[in-house]
Formats: structure tokens, C-alpha cells, sequence
């Protein structure tokens, strides 16, 4: 966090990585669907398949690499 105030690196590092990546899922899902809308069968374009790769790790991977971070926060058990 170079460059930032003190203060606002500070109210960064004071969110967890777990609720940071909870409260990005709706909007990771949301720009999915448009960038998938924009590409009207066009196959997928670098952003789309950067933000597809980001769809899939928080919601196969981001629960696990957390705990093993954090072992005092237990997130969501994944299957």
C-alpha cells in the first residue's frame, strides 16, 4: 500500500481478506455477465477470461487460501 496516507492504509489493513473477497463476489459475478453480454459470441477476450480466472478462484479456492492465512477465522467450509 504505497503511496497511501498512513490513515488509509491503515483502514485497509484493518479488513479481513475473506470479507473483502465476500463483499466483491456480487460485483466480480456482475461484471462477468456484462463483459459476457459485450462479447456477443465473439469467443473470450483477455479481460473476460482475467475475470472468469477471478470468478473461479473465490469461489473454488479463496475460502481455503484464508483459513491457511488466518487459522483464527474460520470462513465457509468449501466441499
Amino acid at each position: 500500500l504505497h503511496g497511501l496516507s498512513p490513515s488509509l492504509s491503515d483502514a485497509i489493513a484493518s479488513v479481513s481478506r475473506w470479507k473483502l473477497i465476500r463483499a466483491a463476489l456480487p460485483h466480480v459475478v456482475q461484471c462477468c455477465g456484462s463483459l459476457l453480454e459485450a462479447a456477443d459470441g465473439r469467443g473470450l477476450s483477455a479481460s473476460l477470461q482475467k475475470i472468469l480466472y477471478i470468478l473461479h478462484w473465490m469461489l473454488l479456492d479463496s475460502a481455503a487460501e484464508c483459513a491457511e492465512n488466518s487459522p483464527k477465522v474460520r470462513p465457509f467450509r468449501t466441499a
